[in-house]
């Protein structure tokens, strides 16, 4: 039999519900206005015992902007894992980070704000994740060149999908610079209603 280990388990059950109280307060307050002191009261914990758990305020906030930016990642390997062609796979895979980028930005602007620092801050989370993006389209990319190829008669079709898909198609996930210039305003990213 295989038995876990009661000690790691309770730690990890420890460091879920901290991150679990972090966010709620992340979401409510920002996670700037949020203290280790928040956290560790709403958990009947010290300050001293939240630091067993993370080294820093900056781990618990590392650590939250996981958690955000996992969604997409689950929503990204489910869209891999689909049986469609691999260009509405592409297609889907960004229509679902924008959707997911939208709604952060008109819905959730604390969490928005935590992902604007940890991109201006080049975070490790964020970057693990962007390149797990980019290496996720890129796969869709090459096969969906390699389909457009087989099926492809001319020279310059053939050409065309040979090519390196960064050069047809260039992605960015929340570059430093473009990021904050781009912010449309929330009514620009709100549906239209009918009578408008």
């Amino acid at each position: 039999m295989n038995f876990a280990d009661p000690i790691t388990s309770d730690l990890e059950q420890s460091r879920t519900r901290i991150l679990e109280v972090a966010e709620r307060y992340f979401r409510r307050i920002g996670y700037h206005k949020t203290s280790v002191a928040d956290i560790a009261l709403e958990l009947g914990m010290s300050r001293a015992n939240i630091y067993r758990f993370f080294p820093s305020k900056t781990a618990i906030n590392s650590s939250v902007c996981g958690l955000v930016v996992k969604e997409v990642a689950e929503i990204a390997l489910e869209i891999a894992r689909s049986d469609a062609p691999a260009s509405k796979k592409l297609a889907d895979l960004l229509t679902a980070i924008h959707r997911h980028s939208a709604r952060t930005l008109v819905e959730d602007r604390p969490m928005h704000q935590l992902l604007v620092a940890a991109t201006d801050g080049s975070w490790a989370t964020l970057n693990a994740h962007n390149e797990h993006i980019l290496a996720t389209s890129k796969r869709l990319s090459v096969r969906g060149s390699k389909q457009a190829s087989s099926k492809s008669e001319t020279p310059t079709k053939r050409r065309m999908a040979s090519s390196p898909p960064s050069c047809r198609f260039p992605i960015r996930f929340w570059s430093n610079s473009a990021f904050r210039r781009v912010r449309p305003p929330p009514s620009a990213l709100m549906p239209k209603s009918a009578s408008s």
